[in-house]
């Protein structure tokens, strides 16, 4: 009932899209005849054409000269002889303004080429290789969470934290690959990426004291609770901050208490983290229940849940952010999936000497019993949070069961893949290394 739900939704969304655009093409046209900005009539030109509207070349007539030909004033104009590239690639049969256009901006592109940084010296290669139009949207979105994962773990510069974008995407990928929902996806990769950066903060190298200053600044939420912090921790803060502000200037109205909740979402996690500091510097070994109860929120799929949310449509309704920020039963069972299958991963590899005691752990001091058979235990403790998840979908409001499928089920999905074999592919990314190029490079077998 949901996936034809969600179907219809699709079907919903495509028609408005063309209906945006075709307004978009009778309202705007005044202002890209008058533009001298040839990114921004490069784009209009190649989006419009892209989804089937037909727009004459002539818009790019005022960036020839005389003769007819590209005016050399465009060479150092990379950004929009990139855009213009891109745009020619739309071209229909006997468009001879397009076959110059190509020929005109390879020329300059591939000059400039070795004296570009990133990241369009990756945007510029990229695109001479094969142009924008004829290239797997899917991988290309990997490629532009990369280059703005790039640019954020320079800016942050903590050698410490784990660099793992493309894991990161694939969370959000597991969770919907639906193209209606790139915009979620794109929203949902950041979130895990800052959720990464706190995580590595509080778990590998923040003191204790510093621990306390981080939690005391996610709550207070405000630019001036910097000064809190140790000067290491500036840049991450301050990013974080302006980051879930760029989600909310990326949202209609409508959405835009997705935000809300989600923030709230991620204080709470924070607070998981700082009592995980406690019991780690206090030397503090919980009791099975008692790691299971906070670890399985700490592992962050609850608040993961509330993030897919954003940006995606219909599903993301004030109601399903109610029902998530209240940490129901099926996205705690969530959590606990993605706590046990890593904690067994976790014990087979080793952890971690600031890490606190893991579930299998604390399951073989209590219990008294073999490494072998706390892994055991574990698994069949995932098997049951599945049985609760499963539960979970039956007895959900039918209104909240789209939301429910697209975070707790799908994330729990992902957390099998990310854990399959007892191994965890999010922290030796090598091991999901055959999986994400299936999906984005070859396509399945």
């Amino acid at each position: 009932r949901s996936e034809e739900w969600m179907r219809e939704r699709a079907d919903h969304l495509k028609g408005q899209v063309a209906l945006k655009l075709e307004a978009i093409k009778k309202e705007e046209p005044a202002e890209i005849v008058s533009s001298h900005d040839l990114h921004i009539v490069a784009l209009h030109f190649r989006l419009l054409r892209q989804h089937g509207l037909w727009v004459s070349t002539d818009v790019f007539d005022k960036f020839r000269d005389g003769a007819r030909k590209f005016s050399q004033s465009l060479n150092n104009d990379v950004r929009g002889l990139l855009s213009l590239y891109n745009a020619a690639h739309m071209a229909t049969p006997f468009e001879e303004i397009l076959d110059q256009a190509i020929v005109f901006t390879r020329q300059h592109l591939e000059a400039a080429k070795g004296k570009l940084r990133p990241p369009m010296s990756e945007q510029v290669t990229r695109a001479l290789d094969i142009p924008l139009p004829r290239f797997m949207p899917r991988l290309e979105a990997v490629y532009y969470i990369s280059e703005w994962w790039r640019d954020l773990y320079k800016e942050v510069n903590l050698p410490y934290t784990r660099d793992r974008i493309v894991e990161m995407y694939f969370w959000a990928f597991g969770v919907s690959h639906a193209e209606e929902h790139s915009r979620a996806r794109m929203i949902h990769t950041k979130i895990v990426a800052l959720t990464s950066l706190m995580d590595d903060t509080y778990d590998v190298h923040a003191s204790f004291e510093e621990c306390k200053k981080v939690n005391e600044a996610m709550q207070r939420w405000d630019a001036s609770a910097v000064s809190l912090l140790p000067e290491y921790l500036h840049a991450l803060y301050i990013r974080t901050l302006s980051q879930f502000k760029e989600f909310e200037d990326s949202l209609e109205p409508h959405e835009k208490h997705g935000v809300h909740y989600t923030i709230k979402a991620y204080k709470l996690l924070s607070t998981f983290y700082l009592k995980e500091a406690t019991w780690c510097h206090g030397n503090h070994v919980p009791s099975f229940r008692e790691q299971l109860h906070l670890s399985g929120m700490s592992a962050g799929l609850p608040m993961f849940s509330v993030a897919a949310w954003m940006g995606s449509g219909r599903v993301a309704t004030k109601e399903a952010f109610e029902w998530g920020v209240g940490i129901p039963d099926m996205l705690r069972a969530c959590g606990e999936v993605g706590r046990l299958l890593n904690d067994i991963a976790s014990y087979k590899k080793g952890k971690n000497k600031k890490d606190v005691a893991s579930t299998v752990e604390c399951y073989k001091k209590e219990h008294g019993c073999t490494g072998e058979e706390a892994m055991a235990e574990c698994a069949a403790m995932s098997e049951h949070a599945w049985r609760k998840i499963n539960r979970g979908c039956m007895e959900i409001k039918p209104i909240l069961l789209p939301a429910a499928h697209l975070a707790a089920v799908n994330l729990s999905r992902t957390s099998e893949v990310f854990y399959i074999g007892g191994v965890d592919a999010y922290t030796f990314g090598a091991n999901l290394k055959d999986i994400v190029t299936s999906i984005f490079l070859r396509g399945p077998a």
